[in-house]
């Protein structure tokens, strides 16, 4: 009843208006105007009471859209590298800007959900499939997006998909595009998909909207061009408002996803921020020619006849002439969307290099898993008859099997090295390619390109026309994507807009003077209207600064060229110079290439070193322990975070001896050294327990237990691969080797600590904390800049670092953020089996690594970017 009754009232509105304008005489009100009011209250019926008439089902706001990345079917160049995270990006955007939708991505669980995307398409979704996915997502809704090259020429298809019950509530396809770029630019297929898509779910998409992603807004009355920035000024106030919330619920999770997700919706952020400045900035301009607008109008009455005929002449043929030359302008492409790709090809060649590199290190956790079993297969095979005398091996026997272990060894490697050329050879043509690419973009960058008032880009307001100037006071405003770039401000004379001379106010005739009043009161009129009597091109051009600035762009402004609309003839250029029209931009997230320059090596350098050491010991004839017999099965407790195992050195901390017992290599007794010399504790001001300054080295572990466990081998790095309840063993360990009472008492997996004890233990989370900060209030541990404290993803090279090489915190404690997280001994409340770790690594990015930050990992997880430190209860003695 609602919608017939409002249906009418339109109509009848729409009658009243006609009448008005068919009686008309001043002529204030055009038929155009009238449709177009037609139009604005025709599509609030078309778009929402229709729509819900027709008992469409809704997709509510408050409820998440998971944009999944495209699918690229019959792709067979690097283009499906790139070309997927363009369209996911530019899907995202439009469901938030025009379907006011709240959007995720989540690049972690989107296998998972095309994975049970595919299942659902020939079974219904169960409970067991729903329960799952809310582990994986918090999205209701998921967008999957399919890009077809269809030769000559590509589509775009998405099907929108309720996740808890796998039904498929949309599917739209575009028209057919033989540029790729048409894909993604402005109403391209993006646009048309995002409008079919809203149809057919039944969203209101506002009139404005709906216009610009059908034809853009060059055709905007200043009322709609009002209207739009008034909009969009409301809708990047709520998106900010959710970018909020989103950034609050990540900084409570600890997920490993967290961090990506974090960046990611900062970046978003950000990038609103300058949306927002820039539509102000604009609304601000378009105010104040409303109302330069309003003012002519009140002059329309005391203008003759024949000044408002040649006016709205002029205007009527220069509206045509921009129309016709729209038509055939095909670069709607701005220019940060072309920056855009290039940033999105070096996102995908970054993750190509990530992918080798983990493809590497699974081929050699395989192999070192398949060799250690063979090595263990050698030492505990029988001794057969020839090979023994007295039932004891033979020298010879001995010596077979080392010759054995050498062979597997070195067979092994040679595996592994021909496995990984040939995993870089399959990627080396995509990367060349892409390589090819990004640097071609970035060469065509360089070159001068224009942006012209006839487009989207670039915006022009005039001052009404100064007598003292001879000319209007001119301001133009480069935009892309939204995104403001470059303003400049400068004066059209009267002679470049009109074609005609200025006369002699003191001198010239009555005639020739009114004839000059007249030409600008004309020109104040069409200018105030926004009629296009003359255009503007800018001419300008980018480049991508060093290496060592990545993602960052300078816009240089060469020239502004004035144009007559009517002959297409250059009035004027102004050369502009570089000092005042240049304007530098860093996108964000920055693809930094520098440490992914070439694909990941293949070559250990280590490899010569272990096997001469093996056949020293064939030489030596000597049998392995026990203890290194048994350190060749794989533990099945152990699980090992993924990092780069390259620079794998195995472990021959533990030397072979005859008799079958342990010798400690370098090792050196408690006789021959203090506690105080061996290790460099500090005493944590205000607080009643010591800490030692640095991350425990390998040389310390190496030197209490007598084995090294680390991926990344030197003395001075620190251990790491190191559980939880290793770094509790090796506590004890320690104490009892300088004579302190153990804080700790193990039984099996259930330990409990003396809090009285004067032996080595974990810090607490809060102690940790505590000596972190080294008494200041810093983001880090020891400074706001994370280069002068840490060794992070940023500058690790992808390993950990020598201790003591940064800065050290207030307490002159050293890499508390960075190089590797540190164990605390506190458990998660809800799960004992979980413990706080804390300061990041060289693994993660810098949001890991502030001092407030931790996150949870089972006691038994051990990984290259996980080691520990000790502290100590002082203990005060009283009599």
């Amino acid at each position: 009843m609602k919608f017939v009754l409002r249906f009418v009232a339109v109509l009848i509105s729409a009658l009243l208006i006609s009448c008005m304008t068919s009686s008309s005489s001043t002529g204030v009100t055009t038929k155009s105007d009238v449709q177009t009011q037609i139009s604005d209250l025709l599509s609030e019926v078309t778009y929402s009471d229709i729509d819900y008439a027709r008992g469409y089902e809704k997709t509510q706001a408050t409820d998440t859209v998971q944009v999944i990345i495209p699918e690229c079917i019959n792709f067979y160049t690097s283009d499906a590298a790139w070309l997927p995270g363009q369209i996911q990006d530019k899907l995202k955007s439009n469901l938030q800007d025009y379907l006011n939708l709240r959007t995720v991505v989540d690049a972690i669980s989107e296998e998972k959900l095309k994975e049970l995307q595919s299942d659902s398409e020939s079974n219904s979704r169960d409970d067991k499939t729903a329960i799952e996915l809310g582990k994986i997502t918090t999205a209701k809704f998921g967008l999957f997006p399919k890009i077809r090259n269809i030769n000559p020429g590509y589509s775009l298809s998405v099907d929108y998909t309720d996740l808890t019950t796998g039904v498929q509530l949309a599917s739209v396809t575009s028209d057919t595009y033989f540029k790729i770029e048409e894909l993604y630019s402005l109403n391209g297929a993006v646009d048309k998909v995002t409008l079919k898509l809203a149809d057919k779910l039944g969203i209101r998409v506002s009139y404005l909207n709906r216009k610009y992603l059908e034809t853009g807004s060059v055709e905007f009355s200043l009322d709609n061009q009002l209207a739009m920035a008034r909009q969009n000024e409301q809708q990047y106030q709520k998106l900010m408002k959710q970018y909020d919330a989103d950034l609050y619920e990540l900084s409570l999770s600890k997920d490993l996803s967290a961090e990506e997700n974090r960046k990611r919706v900062e970046a978003e952020k950000a990038l609103l921020v300058e949306k927002q400045k820039s539509e102000k900035k604009r609304l601000e301009e378009l105010i104040i020619q409303k109302k330069q607008a309003e003012l002519d109008a009140k002059k329309e009455a005391n203008r003759s006849e024949e000044l408002k005929t040649q006016r709205d002449k002029l205007a009527k043929e220069a509206s045509a002439k921009v129309s016709e030359a729209r038509k055939h302008k095909i670069d709607n492409l701005g220019i940060l969307s072309q920056i855009g790709v290039i940033e999105n090809k070096k996102k995908a060649l970054i993750d190509i290099y990530q992918k080798v590199e983990q493809q590497c290190t699974d081929r050699f956790n395989q192999n070192e898993k398949d060799k250690k079993k063979e090595e263990y297969d050698i030492w505990t095979a029988p001794y057969i008859t020839v090979e023994k005398i007295n039932e004891q091996p033979t020298d010879e026997a001995i010596k077979r099997r080392w010759y054995l272990v050498a062979t597997n060894t070195e067979n092994h490697h040679k595996k592994f090295i021909d496995e990984c050329k040939s995993i870089n050879l399959s990627a080396k043509p995509q990367i060349d390619d892409l390589k090819k690419e990004i640097n071609g973009d970035l060469n065509s960058l360089t070159k001068t390109r224009k942006v012209s008032s006839i487009g989207e880009d670039l915006k022009i307001s005039f001052q009404p026309y100064d007598s003292t100037q001879y000319g209007w006071a001119t301001h133009i405003t480069h935009y892309s994507d939204g995104v403001m770039l470059f303003s400049y401000d400068f004066l059209i004379d009267y002679k470049s807009m009109t074609g005609k001379k200025v006369p002699n106010i003191v001198k010239a005739p009555k005639s020739d003077l009114d004839e000059y009043n007249d030409t600008v009161e004309m020109y104040n009129s069409l200018l105030s209207r926004g009629v296009p009597v003359i255009c503007i091109d800018l001419n300008y051009s980018a480049k991508a600064e060093d290496k060592d600035k990545p993602s960052q762009y300078t816009f240089i402004y060469h020239s502004i060229r004035i144009i007559d609309t009517f002959t297409g003839k250059v009035v004027k250029n102004n050369q502009l110079s570089a000092k005042d029209s240049k304007v530098s931009r860093g996108i964000i997230p920055a693809q930094d290439l520098r440490w992914s320059s070439t694909i990941i090596g293949v070559e250990n350098t280590q490899y010569q070193k272990n096997m001469k050491e093996i056949k020293a010991n064939s030489k030596k004839v000597l049998l392995p322990t026990e203890e290194y017999i048994s350190s060749l099965i794989e533990k099945p407790e152990s699980k090992y975070e993924t990092g780069n195992n390259l620079n794998f050195v195995p472990d021959l901390s533990i030397l072979f001896t005859k008799t079958g017992t342990a010798s400690i290599r370098n090792n050196e007794t408690a006789s021959n050294h203090t506690y105080k010399m061996d290790l460099e504790m500090i005493q944590i001001p205000n607080r009643n327990f010591e800490m030692l300054r640095t991350e425990l080295t390998q040389k310390l572990y190496i030197s209490v237990l007598g084995e090294n466990p680390s991926n990344f081998k030197g003395i001075n790095l620190p251990v790491e691969q190191v559980s939880w309840y290793e770094a509790i063993n090796f506590c004890n360990a320690l104490s009892k080797k300088y004579g302190f009472i153990p804080a700790y008492t193990i039984d099996g997996k259930n330990i409990t600590l003396n809090n009285s004890a004067d032996g080595f233990r974990l810090p607490s989370s809060d102690e940790w904390q505590y000596a972190a900060r080294g008494g200041k209030d810093y983001i880090y541990a020891g400074s706001d800049n994370i280069d002068e404290v840490a060794w992070f993803s940023g500058n690790s090279g992808r390993s950990t670092h020598p201790v003591k090489q940064k800065k050290p915190n207030g307490y002159g404690l050293y890499d508390m953020s960075g190089n590797v997280c540190e164990w605390c001994w506190d458990a998660n409340p809800s799960n004992s089996e979980e413990h706080y770790i804390h300061g990041g690594s060289w693994y993660y990015g810098s949001g890991f690594c502030n001092i407030t930050d931790w996150y949870l990992r089972k006691g038994s997880v051990k990984g290259s970017g996980i080691g520990f430190r000790v502290v100590r209860n002082i203990i005060k003695n009283t009599l």
